[in-house]
């Protein structure tokens, strides 16, 4: 006899993190009432429990939040959790940040004060690594669930779409993904020659400067590859970025915009949009990603680097560390002897192998399989009795409480996201 299909509530829906990690045969996922509009209000308005429809509550087994918590007043989430208790609605909760990207550091205890709201109600806690695990225990008591981040890369994430798809229908390019279809491109192993070979190359995605990225960081990386010896081993850094920046940064991008054009060493190109496979073929023809942030927990575009071949720098923030160990490299992007040991310990390391879509496909299985035991778990327990929120001991230093920050980030894409790229 076939289990009946669980059904969730997922904050979001309609992400590509969210499609991963879904068995579409063993669990259904249910959107939050919305109107369909797109941008800060529709993220905003799906953990509003005034505007949800009882009935459509009533149909679900549990709730799942992943992310958009962090543009909510903090009396709506209060309002969200409490009316889950009322309703009976086991609440689940990914933690994909500890520090927010999407924030400035002066926003990150607002931040924290709404992850704890989340945490405190939560039936269960899943998190990407086993360093960000440590730290929940550490601050909040709470007891957490492993499950590392699901590949995403357009092979992988064919199978993904396929598998949302009626019995027999074509599959199509992956959404949101204009290019040729995957069938006519080369394997990325065929496409990029795993040689030493000169020059280096290294890639920054700027984009439109997240207040996480640390542009003093990218201005040092350009004057160390200017310099000797460095210069000798004829490395090129590629800067991506967006035609319009976050408020507030334009100054700081203008200055670096101007270090990196009189930089020999340094390249910057201009992309209004990057579709997920034209991001795919940048990273698979670089010998190293660069991640240069100043705050953070995890990273989507680490673990697909690493997915496609390329090996990452990383600032030595949150839990990237933990994410593929002894395979990226974590350096001060501020100290000029610890960067140019990490770029002279990249140039030296062996070819990455890409991973092969038969272990893709392995790991997917493996995350589904998780996510759907956590969530029959849930569900059996709410058949039992009523959901109820566990004890958390509140952190040891946990700052008063200020009214919300007045900043209010762009809505992540899903490219921008944690869980995502």
């Amino acid at each position: 006899m076939t289990a009946e299909r669980i059904r969730a509530i997922s904050l979001p829906a309609d992400h590509p993190y969210v499609l991963a990690i879904t068995d579409p045969t063993a669990v259904e996922i249910l959107p939050a009432p919305g109107d369909g509009s797109s941008g800060a209000d529709a993220v905003v308005e799906q953990f509003l429990i005034e505007a949800w429809d009882e009935d459509q509550a009533a149909d679900a087994d549990l709730v799942h939040v992943h992310f958009g918590f962090e543009l909510v007043p903090l009396s709506a989430l209060e309002r969200f959790v409490a009316a889950l208790d009322r309703l009976g609605l086991p609440l689940v909760l990914t933690v994909h940040d500890l520090e927010n990207p999407q924030l400035p550091e002066h926003a990150q205890d607002d931040f924290a004060r709404r992850l704890e709201v989340l945490l405190r109600h939560a039936v269960r806690v899943i998190t990407l690594t086993e360093g960000a695990r440590a730290e929940i225990i550490r601050r909040w008591s709470r007891e957490v669930s492993v499950v590392p981040h699901p590949p995403l890369g357009s092979d992988v994430a064919e199978a993904v779409v396929a598998s949302t798809q009626p019995p027999g229908a074509p599959v199509a390019n992956r959404p949101s993904s204009p290019g040729a279809p995957v069938a006519a491109r080369q394997p990325f192993a065929a496409r990029r020659p795993f040689t030493a070979r000169r020059p280096y190359t290294a890639g920054i995605l700027l984009k439109d400067a997240r207040p996480s990225l640390d542009l003093a960081a990218i201005a040092a990386l350009a004057r160390a590859l200017g310099t000797d010896p460095l210069r000798n081993d004829d490395w090129r850094l590629t800067v991506i970025r967006r035609p319009t920046v976050r408020a507030g940064r334009e100054s700081e991008v203008a200055e670096l915009k101007r270090l990196l054009d009189r930089s020999e060493s340094a390249d910057v190109e201009v992309w209004a949009s990057m579709s997920d496979r034209e991001l795919e073929d940048w990273l698979a023809r670089l010998d190293v990603l660069v991640l240069p942030y100043r705050h953070g927990t995890h990273s989507g575009l680490l673990d697909l680097a690493n997915d496609l071949g390329t090996r990452v720098l990383y600032a030595e923030v949150g839990h990237l560390a933990d994410q593929r160990p002894g395979t990226n490299l974590g350096v001060d992007f501020h100290d000029a002897d610890s960067l140019r040991a990490g770029l002279h310990a990249i140039a030296e390391a062996p070819p990455l192998p890409p991973r092969s879509r038969e272990d893709g496909l392995r790991l997917l299985a493996e995350v589904r399989d998780a996510h759907t035991r956590l969530y029959r778990s849930v569900a059996a327990r709410r058949a039992k009795t009523p959901a109820a929120a566990p004890a958390v001991t509140p952190p040891t230093a946990t700052p008063p409480a200020t009214a919300a920050t007045a900043t209010t980030p762009a809505t992540p894409s899903p490219a921008d996201t944690a869980g995502a790229r």
